[in-house]
C-alpha cells in the first residue's frame, strides 16, 4: 500500500517587518533630507501632537531670538527710526500731518523702540510659528478636500505643516546671519540681496524679496506632505500650493502698497 505524499511544510512569511517608528527628533532632522519618508510615516502612524507642537516651538523660539538680537543692535534700530522719520516727513510735505503731529509721532516711536520693541518682537516672532503652521495646514486641507477630493484628517495635515515649518526656522536663522553679516536689516536669502541699500517701500525690492530660495523649499516640502497624505502625484500639489502662495503674496504686496500710499510713503 502506497503511503500518501508528505504534506509540505508551510513556508515562512516573506513579508518584510514594518520598520519601527522613528523618534520626533529623527523626523525633525529627516524632513530636511527625506521628507517623503517622514510623511509616509506620519500618514500611517497614530496622531502625534509632538509632530507639530515641537517644530512650532522651535520655529517660534528661533524667530523670537532672531528678532530680539536684531532689535538689540543700535545701528539697525537707528535705520528703522530713519525710515519711519522719512514716512512722517513725507506726510508733512503732503499736508496729511502737521509738524507738531509728526514730532509727537516720532516721540512715540522713540518710546516704543527700546525694551518694549524687543518684547513685542519676541512675542510676535513666537506667535508667528503657530499662525503660519495652522494657516498653511488649513490651506493644504482645503485644497486636499475640495480640489484633490481626498479624505484628509486635519490634524494629520497640521503634523505635515508643523514638520515643514522647520525649514522656515532655518530661514529665520539664515536671515539673522545675513542681517549681521551684511549689516543690513532687510537682508534675506532672496534676490533682494542684489540691491544695495534697498528702500523697503521700493516695489522692485518687494518683488525681488519674494523670490526666496527658502520659501520655495518649504513649499515643495509641504507639497510632498500633501501628496503623500492625499495619495496624488506631487506635480498636482506643487501647482496648487504654489498658486495659493502666489495669490497670498500678491495680496500682501498690494495691501502694503495701499497702506504706504495712504500714509504718504
Amino acid at each position: 500500500m502506497d503511503l500518501p505524499p508528505p504534506i509540505p511544510e508551510s513556508e515562512p512569511s516573506t513579508a518584510a517587518p514594518r520598520p519601527p517608528a522613528t523618534s520626533v527628533a529623527a523626523r525633525m532632522l529627516n524632513v530636511f533630507a527625506t521628507p517623503g519618508a517622514v510623511f509616509d510615516e506620519v500618514k500611517t502612524a497614530r496622531a502625534s501632537v509632538a509632530n507639530w507642537l515641537v517644530p512650532i516651538v522651535v520655529y517660534g523660539l528661533v524667530t523670537a531670538v532672531a528678532s530680539v538680537l536684531i532689535l538689540s543692535q543700535p545701528v539697525f534700530v537707528q535705520k528703522m527710526r530713519d525710515q519711519q522719520e522719512k514716512v512722517f516727513e513725507a506726510q508733512v510735505k503732503a499736508g496729511k500731518m502737521t509738524r507738531e503731529q509728526a514730532d509727537k509721532a516720532m516721540e512715540t516711536v522713540e518710546k516704543f523702540s527700546g525694551p518694549i520693541a524687543k518684547v513685542g518682537g519676541a512675542i510676535g516672532g513666537f506667535s508667528m510659528g503657530f499662525v503660519a503652521v495652522f494657516w498653511w495646514a488649513f490651506l493644504m486641507w482645503l485644497i486636499g478636500r475640495s480640489i484633490l477630493k481626498a479624505r484628509l484628517d486635519f490634524m494629520k495635515v497640521v503634523e505635515v505643516a508643523g514638520l515643514a515649518s522647520l525649514i522656515s526656522a532655518l530661514e529665520s536663522l539664515i536671515r539673522m546671519l545675513l542681517v549681521f553679516g551684511l549689516n543690513n536689516p532687510l537682508a534675506s536669502p532672496s534676490l533682494g540681496l542684489l540691491m544695495k541699500d534697498p528702500d523697503p517701500k521700493d516695489s522692485l525690492f518687494a518683488l525681488l524679496s519674494v523670490v526666496n530660495i527658502m520659501t520655495f523649499w518649504v513649499l515643495v516640502v509641504r507639497s510632498i506632505g500633501l501628496a503623500r497624505l492625499a495619495g496624488v502625484p506631487l506635480g498636482r500639489t506643487v501647482v496648487w500650493l504654489l498658486g495659493a502662495w502666489a495669490i497670498q503674496t500678491s495680496l500682501l504686496i498690494a495691501l502694503s502698497a495701499v497702506a504706504q500710499k495712504a500714509y504718504g510713503g
